[in-house]
């Protein structure tokens, strides 16, 4: 199965559910994508990646678009309308494409495994942010 095709004017708060941080963007985010904060820019939020260790470290969902420098408004927990067709009761991790996500069975064999939360209607994930920061065996 592959990443999520996000509808990026889909992706919204629940209201009254969704957890929300705030924060700048390190570099061009699109809403709907994964995120971590880059340790080595100031923190500023980058495209979360399950290809490395520092960067599947998720905490959360874009929840708009921003440029590099901009303010970003990151969900990172409760429920979330993520812009896209999910499957109720799949697990959701960081995709090994850069701020994508993915079914879990997408991961592969030295993928660090980071799972944003659980697809509970055909349009909602429930953020349930878990960074285990070790690789799939």
């Amino acid at each position: 199965m592959p990443d999520l095709t996000i509808t990026v004017a889909s992706v919204k708060k629940v209201s009254g559910s969704t957890k929300t941080d705030e924060g700048t963007a390190g570099v061009t985010i699109t809403a709907g994508q994964s995120v971590y904060k880059d340790s080595t820019n100031s923190d500023k939020y980058a495209l979360a990646d399950a290809d490395t260790q520092a960067a599947s470290v998720c905490k959360g969902i874009a929840l708009h678009a921003a440029l590099a420098d901009q303010p970003l408004e990151v969900g990172t927990g409760g429920l979330i309308d993520i812009g896209a067709t999910v499957t109720v009761g799949q697990v959701y991790v960081v995709s090994t494409t850069a701020g994508g996500v993915a079914p879990y069975s997408d991961l592969a064999a030295g993928d660090y495994v980071s799972i944003i939360g659980v697809g509970t209607t055909v349009a909602r994930i429930d953020l349930r942010i878990n960074n285990s920061e070790t690789a799939k065996a």
